[in-house]
């Protein structure tokens, strides 16, 4: 990751791209990772794996967090 603040692309598996800000104090996201998480619907539980493509563009593969479709009152 670069040791100054710096902007991140991070691309969907779509192949869109989003523009992101890597803040290096805090080794985070900011200014543009809530407007991807929210385009795609991530939740609570659900994880990404970033894959380094070029020195500051990242593919982004969201893996979906179990749901349990049942509920205690079925049983």
């Amino acid at each position: 990751m670069p040791k100054q603040d710096s902007n991140v692309t991070l691309v969907d598996e779509k192949d869109e791209e989003f523009d992101t800000n890597y803040l290096a104090y805090k080794k985070g996201l900011s200014g543009g990772w809530a407007g991807f998480a929210l385009c795609h619907g991530m939740q609570d539980g659900d994880a990404a794996v970033f894959q380094l493509i070029k020195p500051t563009t990242f593919k982004v593969h969201i893996i979906r967090a179990a749901s349990d479709d049942h509920s205690e009152e079925d049983e």
